[in-house]
């Protein structure tokens, strides 16, 4: 069996950095798992990245698994509305305070809503699949 990629043999040609690709993007340097969430996460609009630590303070402090496996839709939207209170007048969106248009609460309030469901399954999800 030839081994590709092993010590003493040619590195397979699909691999990034391999002597048949140097100019591939990635050539020279290996990315790791964290490397790469990392770069992907500065991806995010600002507005998420604003809105983001209040949803975790307030699932920090409303979020009981044990008691809800699956909360009902009244909390979670109990939730958002408080996330939004907070995050219009903590000062941490410049725009945050100022007054918005109904089309845009109903914009931000349904970004607010699927930021806490990713947020409320990634912390009901399986360690391993």
């Amino acid at each position: 069996m030839y081994w590709y990629n092993g010590p003493g043999y040619p590195m397979y040609p699909g691999n990034p950095g391999g002597p048949y690709y140097p100019a591939f993007p990635g050539a020279g340097w290996q990315l790791d798992y964290d490397s790469i969430e990392g770069h992907l996460w500065s991806y995010y609009p600002s507005l998420y990245h604003e809105v983001y630590p209040v949803v975790e303070r307030v699932l920090n402090e409303r979020d009981d698994p044990w008691r809800y496996p699956v909360p009902p839709r009244t909390m979670v939207e109990e939730m958002v509305a408080e996330v939004e209170r907070r995050w219009q007048w903590s000062g941490e969106g410049g725009e945050g305070a100022a007054e918005v248009e109904t089309q845009q609460r109903r914009l931000l309030r349904a970004f607010i809503f699927v930021i806490l469901l990713d947020e409320l399954l990634r912390r009901r999800r399986r360690i391993f699949r």
